[in-house]
């Protein structure tokens, strides 16, 4: 009897863990802040990799986390890889579009511990004389499982977020210098297809 109840729940929880495995959803995460400064001086930190590691959350949960940029480290095509050693994994960041004064677009390529792209977009508006609404989202399709993770993590990597959204604030408004970053050879491979949202 007790051996036919555990072999139910085994075979219970790996149905569940194989349907949340194969069934696809969507996933968004955003944070915004109000920044006392206009787009055309905000805009450039945000095109450039070489002043990501001031303020991108990621620098914020590993500081000793391996990293690489392109050269040059800014405009379309523009590269900031990682490798972390404490639970970030190993991908890129590549800036691929800006369609217009105020929007980055950018892909989200993890390569470890397991594959996904995601895109995330920075879009930065003006409200009034020299003050801009800054937002940023991170989007993505992936399969249940892997987007109940991702919001598992979003829980946990909320106030780094809100923290590095503080940080960009402080550098424009304050004209705090940003550390420089030498550029360095992109190591991060086109593991997956150019399959962002």
């Amino acid at each position: 009897m007790i051996k036919r109840l555990l072999f139910s729940v085994i075979v219970g929880v790996g149905g569940v863990y194989l349907v949340a495995t194969q069934i696809h959803s969507d996933y968004k995460f955003e944070r915004s802040i109000d920044i006392s400064a206009p787009v055309k001086k905000i805009q450039p930190v945000l095109e450039d990799f070489s002043r990501w590691p001031a303020f991108w959350p990621w620098e914020k949960l590993d500081p000793k986390m391996k990293r690489t940029m392109s050269d040059p480290p800014n405009g379309i095509g523009a590269r900031y890889g990682y490798e972390s050693t404490h639970g970030l994994g190993k991908g890129y960041i590549e800036l691929v579009e800006i369609p217009s004064p105020g929007v980055c677009r950018y892909k989200l390529e993890m390569i470890a511990p397991r594959p996904s792209v995601a895109s995330v977009v920075f879009t930065v508006t003006e409200t009034a004389s020299g003050k801009s609404h800054v937002s940023f989202e991170t989007k993505a399709n992936g399969r249940l499982f892997e987007t109940l993770l991702a919001r598992w993590v979003e829980s946990l990597a909320a106030a780094p977020y809100e923290q590095s959204l503080a940080e960009l604030k402080k550098i424009v408004e304050g004209g705090v210098p940003t550390p420089s970053v030498p550029a360095q050879p992109s190591t991060t491979p086109d593991a997956l297809p150019d399959t962002a949202p």
